[in-house]
């Protein structure tokens, strides 16, 4: 799971704006900032209850299927 996390933070951060990677570095070096954007990371995951299904974060369908539903969401 954590390195859907990962991922999904990242998506996060492209979809607001923060392409290049010293932008995202400098906007996570803020707590609060990074907080906030790992914490709804998080929640969109949680909400994804195909997920956690039998072998669910071993599945490469769906890992696309968590990919596609953070690029169709905002924060």
């Amino acid at each position: 799971m954590d390195m859907h996390l990962l991922l999904s933070v990242d998506l996060f951060l492209e979809i607001e704006g923060k392409k290049a990677i010293n932008q995202k570095i400098e906007f996570l070096n803020n707590k609060d900032n990074a907080f906030k954007v790992f914490s709804g990371a998080n929640d969109h995951m949680e909400k994804q209850q195909y997920l956690f299904e039998r072998r669910g974060f071993y599945s490469s369908p769906k890992t696309k299927k968590l990919i596609e539903s953070i690029i169709s969401h905002r924060m």
